[in-house]
């Protein structure tokens, strides 16, 4: 069993924080290597049980294993259902090659992953769909489930753990444009029953019975995932904003559509401020550095770590009981570039979100 680094798989989860750049920026020649190679320490692939030796975790705070290959492959997405199995979509295509080269081949798949001992790890896996163009977003709806792929929506009925007939288009304008970075993802339930998404300005209402969603317009949010607080506001961040979050309920600014709101219904929370364990040489432009005559650094130019958020992805506002209470209602994100989880302290005051770094 082998097994990805923690910043690989939250990367994932959260939707994918890098896709292979199609030529170089207007002006960026300089591109020497900035990290001296004796400072990069071996990267080697690990099992499971070595991995989790590797990692440095915060007092009050433990990190255990629940699935992994050959388990589940290339998860991007996931979701609960009332027995406490994950739905997942795995996105098997995702740059099979340095050149994304056969991306748009139907191999992904969504399976459910289930803990049939009650250790806190799945040990049963079913297959509930497969042939799917780099499956990304997924709801569980009655009488069957949402799911997103590289341009659709679809619904499909099910009989238990298995579809009941085909899947049926119900918005073709899902996930429009754009590489696999930039389109939809989330299909999170907000607590009007709307569900929300990242990247992207549309919100669906799923019609029971009927089979059908209704599709209405919200404001744009995020890129790589989208989370929400005990009060129904709604989080999400971008690849250099660790958090953004929302001041008020979605669309409550909306009310009568023919009366253009301009107030800022969004705050950006806390510093990008990002604090590796080690060297980060393979970052996203990490060539710009004033050693390579740029006026600005991705990278600290002397301890050779990156300063700031590239990476940020998968923003979740913690609402469980899992954790030490202190921690419950504030956010945390993975800036998989640097292979970090970061916890932000949520202040809500006066109408204004603030954030915190308290550890």
């Amino acid at each position: 069993m082998n097994y990805c680094s923690l910043g690989s798989l939250i990367g994932l989860v959260g939707l994918l924080p890098a896709l292979a750049q199609n030529g170089d920026r207007k002006g960026h020649d300089k591109m020497g290597k900035i990290v001296p190679e004796e400072l990069i320490p071996p990267a080697p692939v690990l099992t499971v049980e070595e991995a989790l030796k590797t990692f440095t975790i915060e007092k009050g705070f433990i990190i255990e294993p629940v699935a992994a290959e050959p388990l589940v492959d290339k998860p991007v997405a996931l979701t609960f259902d009332p027995s406490g199995r994950m739905w997942v979509c795995e996105m098997r295509g995702y740059m099979p090659d340095i050149d994304g080269k056969l991306e748009n081949m139907a191999t992904g798949r969504i399976a459910i992953l289930e803990d049939t001992t009650g250790d806190g790890k799945a040990d049963k896996r079913t297959t509930f769909l497969d042939k799917i163009v780099l499956p990304r977003a997924i709801s569980l709806v009655p009488g069957g489930i949402l799911y997103g792929d590289q341009n659709n929506l679809y619904f499909v009925a099910r009989n238990g753990d298995k579809p009941k007939g085909k899947a049926v288009v119900v918005d073709d304008k899902f996930a429009p444009g754009g590489n696999v970075e930039h389109k939809t993802n989330g299909l999170m339930s907000g607590i009007d029953n709307w569900l929300y998404n990242a990247k992207s300005n549309a919100r669906f209402k799923f019609i029971p019975g009927e089979n059908k969603i209704i599709k209405d317009t919200t404001a744009f949010r995020g890129q790589w995932g989208i989370s929400r607080d005990n009060f129904g506001r709604l989080f999400h961040n971008s690849n250099s904003t660790l958090l953004i979050g929302d001041r008020v309920l979605p669309n409550l600014l909306n009310g009568n559509k023919l009366a253009k709101m301009k107030a800022k219904t969004t705050e950006r929370i806390g510093s990008n401020a990002v604090f590796p364990g080690r060297v980060t040489p393979g970052l996203n432009r990490a060539y710009i550095s004033s050693h390579n005559g740029y006026s600005s650094n991705t990278i600290d130019p002397k301890t050779f770590k990156l300063t700031n958020a590239t990476g940020a992805c998968g923003p979740v506002i913690y609402r469980g009981n899992n954790l030490p209470s202190s921690v419950n209602g504030n956010g945390f994100v993975c800036e998989s570039s640097a292979q970090l989880i970061k916890m932000i302290g949520l202040e809500d005051k006066d109408g204004t979100l603030k954030g915190s770094h308290p550890l």
